[in-house]
């Protein structure tokens, strides 16, 4: 499920200045707006599935969570610039890593945006997949000045109310 509204709207959400650090520092907290190709981009909540959890239109009923694996829902507020092209959204852009966890691309994720318009927002929802021991989670993401951080422990839950 993808959102797509104008960008007046959200710009009160907007008013942080991009973090100007170098790729490979330490990785932003989670709400925190990262500079990225064609605009900003922050995670807004981080929520765990389980087998018989909802699925987002059009996905389908995802296959069960293997045991000694995990899986949690990331959503990803995009904001493109005012003027250019756009922004360009595509899954393959999205990756988690972790302690031992080489970037893993996102489990299922909803398709439906490709570019979003200049001054708009969109949010995207990823599906990701882990073993359930890996820590010091982090969403990379291409382009992005830097990687996000993910909340740790045995499942992510919810810092926020998405329904």
């Amino acid at each position: 499920m993808l959102l797509l509204c104008a960008g007046a709207a959200a710009a009160g959400l907007w008013g942080v200045s991009a973090s100007r650090d170098a790729a490979g520092s330490r990785p932003a907290a989670l709400g925190a707006v990262v500079a990225a190709t064609g605009g900003q981009l922050r995670v807004d909540d981080v929520v765990a599935w389980e087998d018989g959890g909802p699925t987002m239109p059009g996905m389908g009923v995802p296959d069960p969570v293997p045991a000694g694996r995990r899986r949690f829902w990331v959503y990803v507020t995009m904001k493109a610039r005012d003027g250019g092209p756009g922004m360009r959204y595509e899954r393959t852009g999205f990756a988690v890593a972790g302690d031992g966890l080489a970037p893993t691309a996102p489990h299922a994720a909803d398709d439906h945006l490709g570019t979003i318009r200049p001054g708009a927002v969109a949010t995207a929802i990823l599906l990701f997949e882990v073993p359930t021991r890996t820590r010091e989670l982090r969403l990379e993401v291409r382009g992005a000045r830097r990687a996000i951080g993910l909340p740790a422990g045995p499942a992510p839950t919810t810092t926020a109310t998405h329904h």
